[in-house]
């Protein structure tokens, strides 16, 4: 099996050479295949490329000029981003048709949660028109607690009928047993 560790050309890379106006390697050289899924690997390299695309024009745009090439190959493209407003996080928002919002039901990130609403609505309207919101996915969500049913009603009573809000169960996988 093929270790992303060893593999030359990262998402990383591929940003990182789209800011120098680099030529794009061929799809073999940083699609890996894996049980049936293909991916790009990622690597420590973006912390570099997330700097770097603050002072580059159209900065916003890069991640979705690499994955345009690739949305006739797949059905789908999912971008799994870091909980955060960083350049990156605005690429990939940049590049997507939908987005799903994963919240925590806690305090701080449901807070959060309305001024990631408007940071999608600016994109949308800005950089990116395709964009919509899938649906909100509460995670980490137990509703034997009072205190994730006190948090989370107030978002299900904001948004029902807004944005979908996926039916969170409580799953897991802990050394290899579901419990």
């Amino acid at each position: 099996m093929e270790n992303s560790v060893a593999v030359s050309v990262t998402i990383g890379h591929l940003m990182m050479a789209q800011t120098d106006d680099d030529e794009l390697p061929g799809f073999k050289e940083y699609i890996q295949s894996r049980n049936g899924m293909d991916f790009i690997s990622s690597s420590m390299m973006l912390s570099a490329v997330d700097a770097k695309l603050r002072l580059e024009m159209g900065e916003e745009k890069m991640l979705s000029e690499i994955l345009e090439p690739l949305r006739d190959r797949y059905n789908v493209i999912i971008i799994d981003t870091a909980p955060t407003l960083e350049a990156l996080n605005i690429n990939a928002l940049a590049a997507a048709d939908e987005v799903i919002i994963t919240v925590n039901p806690q305090l701080l990130a449901m807070m959060g949660l309305q001024d990631f609403l408007k940071t999608v609505k600016k994109i949308r309207a800005r950089v990116n028109d395709r964009l919509s919101v899938a649906g909100i996915l509460l995670t980490m969500y137990d509703a034997r607690t009072n205190l994730c049913k006190v948090i989370t009603e107030p978002v299900r009573d904001t948004f029902e009928g807004q944005i979908r809000i996926f039916e969170s169960r409580r799953v897991g996988l802990l050394f290899g047993a579901a419990y």
